[in-house]
């Protein structure tokens, strides 16, 4: 077996047998996101702040974010208060699938939206249905709301499956 030794001014090199850099990039190319689509990030410590963090996230890291958890304050801001043009989240992160809220958000509905239940019936469940449907409505309609019992979205710690 002979090999050939050529310039190093032409951009080529000796070859390698066991192609440790074309398997390096590949690793990379195949893991350099994982990060963003496994895990659930939690936004919106102030309202307007999560676009700024989003907006320091490459093309390819924001397409791979698939689970967000927006604090109380941004969920009700951006939903009810503010009544969001459509796609708040999904038109951030693309490749959204789910929306995990606390079930503190279900008790301030009643007071915050007295005009869609005047009898005041509703129960949590009802809330809860009306909320998915307007979740659906303006984000897209494939997005899961998950609802965490007795968590804040913030406090969820990482790697525990509340749900």
């Amino acid at each position: 077996m002979s090999t050939t030794l050529t310039r190093v001014e032409d951009g080529s090199c000796l070859p390698s047998s066991f192609h440790l850099p074309e398997v390096c990039r590949q690793i990379y190319s195949e893991t350099a996101t994982l990060g963003y689509a496994l895990n659930t990030f939690s936004i919106g410590w102030a309202v307007g702040y999560e676009v700024a963090w989003a907006n320091q996230l490459l093309p390819a890291q924001k397409n791979a974010v698939a689970s967000v958890a927006p604090s109380d304050v941004l969920f009700f801001a951006r939903y009810i208060v503010l009544r969001n043009p459509r796609g708040f989240l999904s038109a951030t992160f693309p490749n959204l699938k789910s929306i995990e809220l606390s079930r503190g958000v279900l008790g301030m509905l009643p007071g915050a939206l007295p005009l869609l239940d005047p009898s005041k019936s509703w129960t949590e469940k009802d809330w809860s249905e009306w909320l998915v449907d307007r979740i659906k409505t303006v984000e897209a309609e494939g997005v899961q709301v998950i609802f965490l019992d007795g968590v804040d979205a913030e406090e969820k710690k990482a790697g525990e499956d509340i749900a």
